[in-house]
C-alpha cells in the first residue's frame, strides 16, 4: 500500500513540476519575443580631418522610443554640436523644411550639444519619440543617416551652409 502511494506521490510531483516547466517555457518565450522588438544598434565615430575625435554611438530603440548614448574621446574642451545629416554632405535631417536652422523647437536633426571636459571625454545621453530605426518614414527614420559631430556649437542664426568644422562622423547603417 505503501507503495502505491509513494508511486502516486511521484506520479504528482512530475506532473506538477512538468506543468510549471511549460509554463516557465511559455513566460521565458514571451520575454525573448519582446526583447526582440528591441532594436540596438552601436555606431563608431572615426575621426575626420586633423580631429583626434573618435568614440561610439549606441541606438537603442524600444516601445516607440530611441535612445542615444554618445561617448566620446579625443575632443577640445568645451562645446561641440552634434546633429544627424541626411547624407555625410547634405543637409540636417529635420522632420519639417521650415525648422532648418532653428533651435528650441522640435527639428529633429540638432541632438544637443556635447560637453567635453578637461581631458577630451564627453559622454551625451538623449532620446525621443520623433526618430525611429528601419520604420521607412523619410521625416523620423535615421537609419541611413549620417551623425557629424562639428567642432563648435552652432550659431543659430547662421546659414545652414555656414557650419564649423566636422570632427568626428559616421553612417548609421544597420
Amino acid at each position: 500500500m505503501n507503495a502505491i502511494k509513494l508511486i502516486v506521490l511521484v506520479l504528482i510531483t512530475t506532473l506538477y513540476a512538468c506543468k510549471n516547466d511549460k509554463k516557465e517555457d511559455i513566460d521565458s518565450a514571451k520575454k525573448q519575443a519582446k526583447e526582440s522588438d528591441v532594436i540596438e544598434l552601436e555606431v563608431p565615430l572615426e575621426p575626420k580631418g586633423n580631429s583626434n575625435a573618435t568614440g561610439k554611438i549606441t541606438f537603442i530603440e524600444d516601445e516607440g522610443m530611441v535612445n542615444m548614448i554618445v561617448e566620446l574621446s579625443g575632443l577640445s574642451q568645451g562645446q561641440h554640436a552634434i546633429y544627424i545629416h541626411e547624407k555625410s554632405n547634405g543637409e540636417h535631417l529635420s522632420s519639417s523644411n521650415d525648422l532648418e536652422g532653428k533651435w528650441g523647437a522640435k527639428e529633429g536633426y540638432h541632438i544637443k550639444n556635447l560637453k567635453a571636459d578637461a581631458q577630451g571625454n564627453a559622454m551625451l545621453t538623449f532620446a525621443t519619440n520623433d526618430w525611429c530605426m528601419g520604420c521607412k518614414d523619410s521625416k523620423k527614420d535615421i537609419i541611413g543617416k549620417a551623425i557629424i559631430v562639428h567642432q563648435k556649437v552652432e550659431d543659430s542664426s547662421a546659414q545652414s551652409n555656414n557650419v564649423s568644422d566636422r570632427i568626428s562622423c559616421a553612417g548609421i547603417i544597420q
